[in-house]
């Protein structure tokens, strides 16, 4: 079974999304792709990398709630979860030397 991958009419993002795509990825998005846990999964990972849901919608021919619907278990990433916590660090030490200045000056 072949699949099209010729998209027509699509706005200048989703253009730009397509264009990136490799053919299998474009394959693998479609609605009519015979194994949904890839198509979900391609479309979790494009979600995750900060493809918005009209786009989706636009390149795969799903509704929106489709992709809200494959999209709703993605939470923050690893990585995004590191600068969260280093941010936080940073956050702390200032709180702390701020509090640190605070008690002296009510010292005196």
């Amino acid at each position: 079974m072949t699949i099209e991958t010729e998209k027509p009419r699509m706005s200048l993002e989703a253009e730009k999304v397509w264009q990136a795509l490799s053919e299998k990825t474009k394959k693998a998005i479609q609605k009519d792709h015979s194994f949904r846990a890839d198509r979900n999964n391609e479309i979790r990972q494009l979600r995750a990398r900060g493809v918005k849901v009209r786009v989706l919608m636009e390149i795969t021919g799903l509704s929106r709630n489709s992709i809200l619907r494959i999209t709703s278990d993605i939470g923050i990433g690893d990585n995004e979860i590191s600068v969260l916590k280093e941010d936080l660090k940073l956050f702390q030490r200032a709180t702390g030397l701020l509090g640190h200045h605070i008690s002296k000056i009510e010292k005196k």
